[in-house]
């Protein structure tokens, strides 16, 4: 879709002399976030919160670009209802094109999770991270597009939905032993 505005240049007597028309890309994009967990409710007790980092990039570029950051918490707002207790954000009207009309490419990076009562971050590496009481999380992300639809003049925004899933990973030692 594009939004057409012109630009008149007039002569000293107040006539028009020539007409510039541009076009300019348009639309929006919304993301829905959604944080889950595999792992028998244990990070409701260890996990504070989530910072998420929304990058962009130009499309068919290799250089993302931090864009904007929205931290998730899972604390039920009583004004909100129960629903507010899970760990989820949408952002909304995110511009799909830059200033030149070239569009942009969206996704979601988590880097650190805040456990429990502890001052610093801890750094996801390698896909994942480990608690200091010895779990280990497994960190995926899963995108879904849907491509908005322009009909005459109505523009329909994509939705972008990111999936981050934290899937604990524990490795359990047992030992055995054998009785003849």
């Amino acid at each position: 879709h594009y939004d057409t505005y012109a630009a008149v240049a007039e002569n000293s007597n107040g006539e028009a002399t020539s007409y510039t028309f541009h076009n300019v890309r348009t639309g929006t994009v919304n993301i829905e976030l959604e944080k889950k967990w595999v792992d028998e409710d244990h990070y409701r007790t260890a996990i504070d919160e989530v910072p998420l980092q929304v990058q962009r990039r130009l499309n068919y570029t290799d250089t993302w670009a931090n864009y904007q950051r929205v931290t998730l918490d899972g604390v039920i707002d009583q004004n909100d209802g129960p629903e507010s207790g899970e760990w989820k954000a949408r952002l909304e009207k995110l511009p799909k094109y830059n200033d030149d009309g070239v569009l942009d490419d969206y996704r979601v990076v988590e880097s650190t999770v805040r456990e429990t009562g502890k001052a610093s971050p801890l750094m996801i590496q390698d896909g994942g991270y480990t608690l200091s009481d010895g779990h280990v999380y497994e960190v995926s992300v899963d995108a879904k597009y849907v491509y908005g639809e322009h009909t005459g003049q109505a523009v329909v925004a994509d939705e972008y939905t990111f999936t981050l899933t934290n899937s604990r990973k524990d490795k359990i030692s047992v030992d055995v032993y054998k009785i003849w």
